[in-house]
């Protein structure tokens, strides 16, 4: 699931970005491309969507995925997978990952 903006990410955290904490980056897995992609392309799908402006939903996606990628390890994103699957809600470590993440990409925005 990737991160949204404020009035979607509330939503789509959940959904699109699926990340749990577990382990530690230094001796994880990074996240897989495909996952990566998979969370950018819902990412913009729902930005454009509720903001209906590609080019800066773009710019916020990226940098959203950037910092997914450069903060979420593989086993971190499955354990968040695995929860939502199991409709709970992930960790609020988790949690507060994700809206840092989103906080920091804010401005490309507006």
């Amino acid at each position: 699931m990737f991160i949204r903006p404020p009035a979607v990410r509330r939503v789509s955290l959940a959904a699109a970005l699926l990340i749990g904490l577990a382990g530690t980056a230094a001796r994880a897995e990074p996240l897989k491309p495909q996952d990566l992609e998979d969370n950018r392309q819902t990412c913009l799908s729902s930005c454009i969507e509720q903001k209906g402006d590609a080019p800066r939903c773009t710019a916020y996606c990226d940098c959203s995925i950037k910092g997914l990628g450069e903060q979420v390890t593989q086993e971190e994103y499955d354990a968040g997978k695995t929860a939502i699957g199991l409709k709970q809600q992930p960790p609020q470590a988790t949690v507060d990952k994700l809206t840092a993440i989103a906080k920091s990409c804010k401005s490309k925005l507006e």
